[in-house]
């Protein structure tokens, strides 16, 4: 499962290195799309999506998104981690298995500047069927994930305005 995993978060780094850029800086609730499909994989026994598995998708969303706003090509050059501290969904309807289905991202700040909080929000024929919410942090690597210096991306104004 987790070999698996990796494979679709570098598949979804390459879809966003090739895909076209994301014009920056991003504004706060600027909507950014990604498309997929629930994969057998994804499916519990009662034959639609696991709760679990929109927090994967959640993430692929965010791993094809850092490299179109560039993020991600800072980050590997400055050696950056990034941690999801907090997350939390609501769900609305399944999600059957082959259903294709977009996820609308958008991303802001919190009062301090040290948190990225996005929102995920899953559309499937025109209605949102789940809304997904991850609060993330970004730290300098040290000897651990949580040793290093915390990076605000709020004073990266070329990504966020």
């Amino acid at each position: 499962m987790v070999l698996g995993f990796t494979a679709r978060v570098l598949g979804r780094i390459a879809k966003g290195l090739y895909a076209e850029r994301i014009a920056t800086p991003i504004l706060a609730r600027t909507e950014m799309m990604t498309r997929h499909f629930v994969r057998p994989v994804d499916c519990d026994f009662f034959f639609h999506m696991n709760n679990a598995s929109y927090f994967r998708h959640a993430e692929l969303a965010r791993w094809e998104l850092l490299p179109r706003i560039g993020l991600l090509q800072t980050g590997w050059t400055q050696n950056w981690i990034f941690l999801a501290v907090d997350q939390q969904a609501s769900y609305l309807h399944p999600l059957p298995p082959l259903t294709k289905f977009d996820i609308c991202t958008t991303a802001a700040f919190d009062d301090t500047g040290k948190y990225l909080d996005f929102t995920h929000e899953f559309v499937s024929d025109g209605k949102t069927v789940c809304t997904v919410r991850i609060r993330t942090i970004v730290k300098v690597g040290g000897n651990g994930p949580l040793s290093g210096k915390t990076v605000k991306l709020k004073d990266l104004p070329e990504f966020f305005a």
